[in-house]
């Protein structure tokens, strides 16, 4: 214990060198604290330690998970994530033990609890646990955001507005199914994201450093039922132990989907941007509400700041991507990635992921307003619009009516009714049921 203390101070020194610490990542010292308070129900159970110790060591664990003593992480994560993050949890644990126990108590609790698992169960169990809670935050988010998409979907279902391929006009829909087609692909991620979330649910409990079983199976599977009814979920054993500590194909699969979640982001923040452009000279389909009114000289101008929000999130995400690819090569044999980045790059992606979505549903989605008659003139002038005319005359009875409207800078229906005694068996009340109710 006095070494792995020295060891934290030292780091600690040189903390001022790294802006990044293990401070700075709450979560999986949450998760650690979890861990702990596993152990100590388990050592408990197999009678290790007394009452009174294992009150201390709860009270303890749960203090971390509120915030406290993280004042005891801030050392620089340049030495990686296993040994010095678990250095510095139990230094802190022997800081709170000799507060409230007496001295020998206080060592027995300390040196019992330290020997009850080795670091890589502790702290790659951590990691599982950190990896879950972060997915479970934009899991929550995406179905917070789908309703939002869903809600608008149905409040503009009889709004007609032109189709765009590759920003050119194209057949009318409404924009409801533009909506409609965000959701469905923030749903199919959804899923997936699901997916990967039940699959971090191992722990590494009794094994030790590289992956071999440490001799104490039975306070192992003890911690493993406590962890299971601390995280109200079924968590395992890994079926390959030394898979556990070398593999990262299961978080950067994860961050992967995370990282398509974000850019299906981009995309719909994009697209807001062009159809919300003007006021005079964009699309303006839409109308964003007014997070950040434009400048006095330039009345009824929208800044978007919520989408370019967007942009600047899905930028940190790709560059965490790429670091987290990077990270996963650091590692040598058995000890898998030796580095923070890994971990500290999923949660930092999950969270401001997260956050970025909350609030570009709430401050932008939830407030967009539709320009319905703009809509349906934009719609109307589709020189697209010949299509239907080809389905009941023909295409050269459809080609004729298309070089007429482009000539004359008219709509495809008042160019049918200049060239109407042209196109025999035309219906003309196609126009009027083209634009209610597709």
């Amino acid at each position: 214990m006095t070494e792995m203390k020295t060891q934290a101070l030292d780091m600690r020194l040189l903390a001022t060198s790294f802006r990044v610490t293990y401070a700075d990542m709450p979560l999986l010292i949450k998760a650690l604290a979890v861990v702990h308070e596993a152990y100590v129900a388990a050592a408990v159970e197999a009678k290790l330690i007394a009452e009174d110790e294992a009150e201390v060591a709860t009270a303890f664990s749960q203090a971390i998970k509120d915030g406290c003593y993280h004042e005891f992480f801030k050392v620089g994560v340049y030495a990686g994530i296993k040994a010095t993050l678990l250095a510095c949890f139990d230094n802190a644990f022997e800081h709170y033990a000799k507060k409230h126990l007496c001295a020998d108590k206080a060592d027995h609790l300390c040196q019992t609890m330290t020997a009850c698992a080795g670091v890589n169960a502790r702290v790659r169990t951590a990691c599982h646990l950190a990896y879950r809670e972060s997915l479970e935050k934009v899991i929550a988010s995406c179905e917070h955001f789908y309703s939002v998409l869903s809600a608008k979907a149905c409040k503009f279902q009889d709004v007609v507005k032109p189709a765009r391929v590759g920003l050119q006009d194209h057949l009318p829909i409404t924009l409801a199914d533009e909506f409609r087609g965000y959701a469905c692909a923030l749903l199919r991620l959804t899923s997936r994201l699901k997916e990967d979330r039940d699959r971090f649910n191992v722990a590494a409990f009794g094994l030790n450093d590289v992956g071999l079983p440490d001799g104490n199976d039975a306070l192992a599977n003890l911690a493993l039922s406590h962890l299971s009814r601390l995280t109200s979920q079924a968590m395992l054993l890994p079926s390959e132990p030394f898979d556990v500590f070398v593999a990262g194909d299961t978080e950067l699969i994860a961050h992967a989907k995370i990282q398509a979640l974000s850019n299906l982001m981009w995309r719909i923040a994009r697209d807001l941007r062009i159809l919300c452009s003007g006021p005079r000279g964009g699309i303006q389909e839409i109308t964003l509400p007014a997070v950040a009114p434009g400048s006095s000289i330039m009345p009824g101008k929208l800044n978007p700041v919520i989408a370019e929000m967007v942009f600047s999130t899905v930028d940190q995400v790709d560059a965490n991507h790429a670091a987290l690819v990077l990270a996963q090569k650091s590692g040598w044999l058995e000890g898998g990635s030796a580095a923070v980045m890994p971990i500290k790059c999923f949660m930092d992606s999950a969270d401001l992921l997260s956050r970025t979505m909350d609030s570009f549903a709430n401050l932008c989605i939830k407030g967009i307003e539709a320009n319905v008659d703009h809509c349906a003139d934009l719609a109307e002038q589709s020189l697209l619009c010949a299509k239907y005319i080809e389905q009941q005359c023909g295409k050269d009875a459809a080609g004729k009516v298309f070089d007429t409207a482009l000539a004359k800078g008219c709509s495809v229906k008042q160019a049918a009714l200049l060239l109407k005694d042209q196109l025999p068996g035309l219906d003309f009340e196609i126009f009027g049921h083209l634009f209610k109710g597709l």
